[in-house]
């Protein structure tokens, strides 16, 4: 039987600089895998102390055990690594795939989705592994402060998704050890412009689209709709488009560093598994922001307008980890919008969504985004108001971004193609 003692740090709000808040105690006998979480007393003792998950983990005097099938708390397990974070993980150690208390200790302590860090005692995080270490401090602090920096990055990624472990090629990980702590399967890396962090994507040789610039349109319809995006950007380096989304977990870094915002993602609010496939929907997210919103009217009518562009624009990866919420001044949010992208298909098969959305479940129609907003309450006449501007924006909006991102005729054509109007 192996166990593996983690401490939990946290950024509070409005802090530029970690505290201890509590322990969590691994347990992995072979087979199976176990978590117990427990909050430190002087943490508890805090006037200004959160829960790191006020519905599952509440600050509470008391030891947190998980769950079968879970094997570590939601709210740490939204701070580890997915996709591309494990990919370059586990290419680093010269393995396939490592465990789950290995991906989350071997991630950088800095960069992680919230505002979590995990460490091997309450005055250091990370620690956990000599070589990542080197690596993390060598790029503490780096800049990107020219396109010739994408490009070297753009340069190794096809190595990096190939590569295996020698003295050479583990140089690559400075590339892309920053962001390995975001969900998503694509290449990405969180950079730092000038004082800000942004998530870069990038595109791979084997991509059978544009995926960065189909992206980066998607988002930017959201905005024309009214939707709470982040700031977003496309850039060009080597005839190759970076798509940049500015991270809304953190805040411009000051004299004293940056300030993080804790965030949980849908999965880890409503607690729900991984494996509940057609389980869960958007009435489930609905009934958390009323219960534990800070702005529920606001939010609800957000939540809707985001199921009608994934209708719209065909994004059927609209699972619970690219919904999240954000956690202030001891309220949720909805936070801003992000991984919004079509997902190319034949259009003579009717479309689901990955969640339910009304009566006739995960149907990707407006008939059905209809009954959703009857089901929650919304107001008909905003449902009206939401398809109205759909149509608006699926005309003299995306006629003008197709011609701003350079798409060529057949890359225009297989978009449009995707796009379904009210």
């Amino acid at each position: 039987m192996d166990t593996k003692n983690i401490i939990v740090h946290i950024w509070l709000e409005g802090q530029s600089e970690p505290v201890p808040c509590g322990r969590l105690q691994y347990t992995y006998d072979g087979r199976n895998s176990i978590s117990e979480f427990t909050y430190g007393k002087r943490y508890l003792e805090r006037d200004n102390a959160i829960p790191i998950d006020p519905i599952q983990l509440p600050l509470k005097e008391r030891t947190f055990t998980t769950e079968e099938g879970f094997d570590l708390p939601g709210a740490i397990r939204d701070a580890s690594p997915d996709g591309w974070g494990r990919h370059v993980l586990s290419r680093l150690k010269g393995v396939q795939e490592l465990s789950e208390i290995e991906y989350l200790c071997l991630a950088d302590p800095e960069d992680r989705f919230g505002a979590l860090g995990f460490g091997i005692s309450p005055e250091q995080l990370g620690g956990f592994d000599e070589d990542f270490e080197k690596i993390r401090l060598e790029n503490q602090g780096a800049k990107i402060s020219s396109n010739d920096d994408f490009l070297d990055m753009l340069d190794h990624i096809e190595d990096l998704i190939k590569f295996e472990k020698t003295d050479e090629n583990k140089n690559l990980a400075q590339y892309f050890f920053r962001g390995t702590s975001l969900g998503g399967a694509r290449p990405k890396a969180t950079v730092r412009i000038g004082n800000e962090y942004w998530l870069a994507k990038f595109p791979r040789e084997d991509d059978p689209s544009p995926v960065t610039k189909y992206e980066y349109v998607m988002m930017e319809l959201g905005r024309k709709l009214g939707l709470n995006v982040p700031e977003t950007k496309l850039i060009e380096v080597a005839g190759r488009a970076i798509y940049l989304i500015k991270r809304f977990d953190r805040s411009p870094i000051a004299d004293q560093g940056a300030k993080k915002i804790h965030a949980v993602s849908a999965l880890t609010a409503i607690g729900a598994s991984e494996r509940d496939y057609g389980i869960w929907g958007y009435q489930d997210l609905d009934r958390f922001l009323q219960q534990y919103g800070e702005n529920y009217i606001a939010d609800q009518k957000e939540l809707l307008g985001r199921i009608a562009l994934n209708i719209a624009t065909s994004n059927t990866d609209d699972h619970l980890r690219n919904h999240s919420f954000l956690y202030q001044g001891g309220k949720f949010s909805l936070s801003p919008l992000y991984d919004v992208c079509p997902v190319v298909q034949d259009q003579t098969t009717l479309k689901n969504l990955y969640l339910k959305i009304g009566s006739n479940g995960r149907e990707a129609t407006y008939d059905n985004l209809r009954s959703y907003g009857s089901l929650v309450g919304v107001e008909e006449l905003h449902v009206v108001e939401i398809l109205e501007k759909l149509d608006e924006v699926l005309g003299a909006g995306f006629r003008d971004l197709i011609e701003k991102v350079s798409l060529s005729k057949l890359e225009t054509e297989a978009l449009t193609t995707q796009l379904r109007k009210p």
